[in-house]
């Protein structure tokens, strides 16, 4: 890792601001959440701009964004952020760095700017399993859907997963990376119109696959995993909701190792 090509601002200097200097599991993880909710900003060539944004639903974010995240960037690069209402209805962490800039798009590859022609998973994972791992895990504690429904059934006891992107190509990426890391399930990537009078076509393409039931959801809990305490208050949730029910208990013992 070539850290000649990270240059630190005065600012940086005067903050204190660190950078890695190894690829970690929770320098993976960021990476993933990056790509997930973050925007880099784009090279605006003289015009120095070195913003990076990172925001989700201030409904079932907060948690996650004043403990996990928050505490993330204090442990890997020194600094230190105060989650918040970001005025664009998303709440999360807006901040300029240099350096951190230059760590995440250099060091990394993550793309700035527009993102969605250029995401993929950074190079630099790619020989290293557990690194892929906590890079996904990030995407899931992000851009993953995870709801329970209820099927005919009094209350929500049926797990619905989905990721979904602007990228057609990353989605894919992410389809298949799930299958190489041993995850067995159905479907396809498929594009999906969302009406939105904003745009001048009157709808917003994206490009989803799906992966429903039980099963699924405890192959994501034993190879993937998750941060977020959303997902885990939504898994307690499951687990309560078929407590009763004789085949998950069999399902979740005999997939408990690993």
């Amino acid at each position: 890792m070539d850290l000649s090509v990270v240059e630190f601002s005065l600012n940086d200097i005067k903050r204190g601001i660190k950078v890695p200097t190894e690829i970690t599991s929770d320098v993976a993880y960021l990476s993933g959440i990056l790509a997930g909710d973050g925007h880099i900003s784009k090279d605006y060539g003289n015009k120095i701009r070195n913003q990076i944004n990172c925001g989700g639903n201030p409904k079932d974010e907060k948690e996650f964004y004043k403990v996990i995240i928050k505490n993330l960037w204090k442990t890997l690069f020194n600094l230190n952020l105060e989650p918040r209402d970001l005025g664009d209805g998303t709440y999360g962490i807006r901040f300029e760095s240099k350096a951190i800039l230059l760590f995440f798009t250099k060091i990394i590859g993550l793309p700035r700017g527009k993102k969605y022609d250029y995401l993929k998973i950074p190079s630099l994972f790619l020989k290293d399993r557990e690194l892929i791992l906590h890079f996904i895990r990030g995407l899931f504690d992000t851009d993953f859907g995870f709801c329970l429904c209820k099927n005919q059934h009094a209350k929500p006891y049926y797990p619905e997963i989905c990721f979904d992107s602007k990228s057609e190509n990353f989605t894919k990426e992410i389809w298949k990376t799930l299958k190489i890391l041993g995850l067995n399930f159905n479907g396809k990537v498929y594009r999906v119109y969302d009406p939105d009078l904003r745009t001048k076509a009157g709808y917003t393409t994206t490009y989803r696959f799906d992966l429903y039931g039980h099963k699924n959801l405890v192959q994501i809990f034993r190879i993937i995993g998750f941060r977020h305490p959303k997902h885990f208050k939504k898994f307690q949730e499951w687990l309560g909701a078929n407590k009763d029910n004789e085949r998950i208990r069999k399902l979740i013992e005999n997939n408990s190792g690993g």
